[in-house]
C-alpha cells in the first residue's frame, strides 16, 4: 500500500510540478514577481519629493480623534448619520464643528498630501507574511475624518470645502489600490465606501455648482474603473511562495491546531508535520499557484464575466480541496475568489454616486426638475449609461417622493427596486436588497 502510495504521489507530483513551471514561466514573461523579495522590487519606489505616503501618514498621526467606540459622532464613530438632507442636530454638530476645527492643521497637511501625483508606502514586501502594514489603520483614519469634514461643510453649506474632502476620501482609497496587499485593497475599499456614503448627504444638500459636480463625476468613475485586486492577486501569488520552502515546524506553527490537547488535535499535528517533512508542502504550493494565477487572469476580464469566472474558479477550487488533503493551500486560498464581489459591489456603487452626480447637473439646469429616466441625461450630462457589475444591463434609476435612487441589483441578481439594506421590511430575506446610492432633500 505504501509503494502504491508513494508510485500515485510521485505521478501526482510530477503533474503538479510541471504545471507549477509553466505557471510561474509565464507570470516572469508577463514581468510579474513570484516570491516576496521580487514583490518588493515590483512594488516601485517613488521620489521623495512625488510620494504621497510620507507627508500622508505624517499629517494623520497628528489627528486627534476619538475612539472608534464613541456614540456620538458619524464615521469616527458608531453614531448613525443624520437623515439624507436634513441639519445636523445638537449637541453632534457642535462636537463635529470643535473636532474639525482641532484637527484643521492635520486635515490641511492631508489635503496637501494627496495633491502629490505618485504613492510608495514604507513597507518591507520581502518580509512575506511577517510583512508589517502600520500605515493601514492610519489610512483608514484619515478617510474617516475626511468623511466626516464633508458632512459637517455640507451642513454649513460650505460647497468647495465639501467637494474637496470628498475628493481627498476617494484619493485616500485609490492611493491603497497601489499596494500589492490583499488587505491594504480591502481597506482601501472601505475608504471609497465612507466617501461614498458622505457623498450621498452632500449631493442631498444641494450645495454643489456644476463644476464641482463634474468634478466628482469624474473622479467616481475614474475610481470605478480602477475597481479589481489584479496587483492585491499578484501580491497574493508572491506570498504563497513561503509555502513550497516552509519547513514541518513553522508548518505546525502556522497552521497547526492552537492547544494540540486532544487526541484529534495530536493527529492532526503529527499528521501536518509528516506531510511538510515529506516535501508535499510542494503541491500546495502548485495548487494555490493555480487558483491564485486563474483569479490574476480572471481579474482583466470585465463584468458580469469577471464574476461569473469567480464563481466557477471558486467552485471548483472547494471541490479540489475537499477532495483533497491540502492543508496549506486552503489556509490561503479557501476565500480569495470573493474578490471578485467586493470588486463588483464597489464598482456599482461608485458608478451610481458618478450617475447621481450627472441627475443633480440635470437638475441644476431644469429648475430643481428630476429627469424622469437616464435616458434624458445622455449625453448632455452623462456620456453613456454605466453598465450594472452583476448583469451587464445599464444600472437602474428610480425617482422617490423626496430624490431618487440609482442601483445594481446586487448580489442576488434581483431588481428589489433600489432597496438599500436599511431599509429592508421586517422579514426580508437577507439578499433581498441592491447596491445603491441615493439621493434625498
Amino acid at each position: 500500500m505504501l509503494v502504491g502510495v508513494s508510485v500515485f504521489l510521485g505521478v501526482a507530483g510530477r503533474r503538479d510540478a510541471s504545471e507549477t513551471t509553466r505557471r510561474l514561466a509565464q507570470l516572469r514573461a508577463e514581468g510579474l514577481p513570484t516570491t516576496p523579495a521580487e514583490l518588493d522590487r515590483w512594488y516601485a519606489a517613488v521620489p521623495a519629493d512625488e510620494n504621497i505616503a510620507i507627508p500622508l501618514l505624517d499629517a494623520v498621526t497628528s489627528l486627534r480623534l476619538p475612539a472608534n467606540t464613541d456614540t456620538n459622532l458619524p464615521f469616527v464613530g458608531h453614531a448613525a448619520t443624520p437623515p439624507r438632507g436634513q441639519a445636523l442636530a445638537e449637541p453632534v454638530r457642535s462636537r463635529m464643528v470643535a473636532l474639525v476645527a482641532d484637527n484643521r492643521e492635520s486635515l490641511e497637511g492631508i489635503h496637501a498630501a494627496l495633491q502629490r501625483p505618485r504613492v510608495r508606502f514604507p513597507v518591507n514586501l520581502s518580509a512575506g507574511a511577517n510583512t508589517l502594514l502600520p500605515h493601514l489603520p492610519s489610512l483608514k483614519r484619515s478617510a474617516q475624518a475626511l468623511a466626516l469634514e464633508a458632512l459637517l461643510a455640507a451642513d454649513q453649506g460650505n460647497s468647495d470645502r465639501a467637494s474637496r474632502a470628498l475628493l481627498d476620501g476617494l484619493r485616500v482609497g485609490q492611493t491603497l489600490r497601489h499596494d500589492p496587499v490583499l488587505i491594504s485593497g480591502l481597506v482601501g475599499l472601505a475608504c471609497e465606501t465612507m466617501t461614498t456614503g458622505a457623498a450621498e448627504h452632500v449631493l442631498s444638500r444641494g450645495i454643489l455648482s456644476d463644476s464641482q459636480l463634474r468634478e466628482l463625476q469624474s473622479a467616481f468613475h475614474r475610481a470605478a474603473t480602477n475597481q479589481n485586486f489584479y496587483a492585491s492577486i499578484v501580491g497574493e501569488i508572491c506570498m504563497a511562495d513561503q509555502i513550497r520552502h516552509m519547513s514541518a515546524s513553522n508548518a505546525v506553527a502556522w497552521f497547526g491546531a492552537s492547544a494540540g490537547t486532544s487526541m484529534s488535535e495530536v493527529i492532526g499535528t503529527a499528521r501536518l508535520w509528516m506531510y511538510v517533512a515529506m516535501g508535499m508542502n510542494r503541491r500546495d504550493y502548485g495548487v494555490a499557484l493555480a487558483v491564485l494565477d486563474d483569479l490574476r487572469l480572471n481579474a482583466r476580464r470585465p463584468f458580469p464575466e469577471r464574476l461569473r469566472g469567480a464563481e466557477t474558479i471558486s467552485e471548483a477550487t472547494q471541490r479540489r480541496l475537499s477532495a483533497n488533503y491540502l492543508p496549506l493551500a486552503s489556509g490561503m486560498i479557501a476565500g480569495e475568489a470573493s474578490t471578485a464581489a467586493k470588486d463588483a459591489r464597489s464598482t456599482a456603487i461608485l458608478e451610481a454616486a458618478a450617475v447621481a452626480c450627472a441627475v443633480e447637473r440635470f437638475r441644476l439646469v431644469h429648475t430643481n426638475r428630476l429627469p424622469e429616466s437616464l435616458d434624458s441625461i445622455v449625453p448632455e450630462f452623462l456620456p453613456v449609461i454605466p453598465p450594472d457589475p452583476m448583469d451587464g444591463q445599464p444600472l437602474r434609476y428610480r425617482p422617490l417622493t423626496n430624490g431618487y435612487v440609482v442601483y445594481s441589483i446586487g448580489e442576488d441578481n434581483h431588481d428589489s427596486d433600489g432597496i438599500e439594506f436599511s431599509r429592508r421590511q421586517k422579514g426580508q430575506r437577507r439578499s433581498d436588497w441592491d447596491y445603491t446610492f441615493t439621493v434625498e432633500r
